[in-house]
């Protein structure tokens, strides 16, 4: 993952924190001590905060740990990573192959360190139709 990628997502969770803390930006920058122009820069992840803004939002209870890395103070993970989570376990085991071919490639890693990425034997899609001539005999 790049930098602007990171900062991204960085942002997206930081604007998660204030509105579960029921905060507009502007009351929100004011706890960490910048202006609602700044508030709104890393909330898009144009620009990256100060460590004291961090540590002055940490003063106020806000899960910075979080904020930075997407996990939980109690080690769990966000609300994005629960849900799919929560969807992948109830596919079956070729819908889960699937989706783990489809994610390694958009990604470009293996699925599996032990096994190259291979292309399904099985399509997710029913059997072509027979057409005019296939398979008389």
């Amino acid at each position: 993952m790049n930098s602007d990628e990171q900062l991204r997502r960085f942002g997206e969770r930081l604007r998660e924190m204030r509105i579960l803390m029921a905060a507009n930006q502007q009351d929100f920058a004011a706890l960490g001590g910048v202006k609602k122009n700044s508030q709104v820069t890393y909330e898009t992840g144009k620009t990256a905060p100060t460590v004291e803004y961090l540590y002055r939002l940490a003063g106020h209870g806000v899960d910075i740990g979080y904020i930075l890395t997407g996990r939980r103070e109690d080690g769990s993970q966000g609300d994005e990573e629960r849900l799919l989570i929560d969807l992948f376990a109830k596919l079956d085991t070729r819908e889960r192959d699937a989706i783990m071919t489809m994610l390694a490639s958009l990604t470009g890693k293996a699925a599996d360190a032990e096994r190259p990425v291979e292309r399904p034997s099985r399509t997710l899609h029913a059997p072509r139709p027979a057409f005019r001539g296939e398979g008389d005999n």
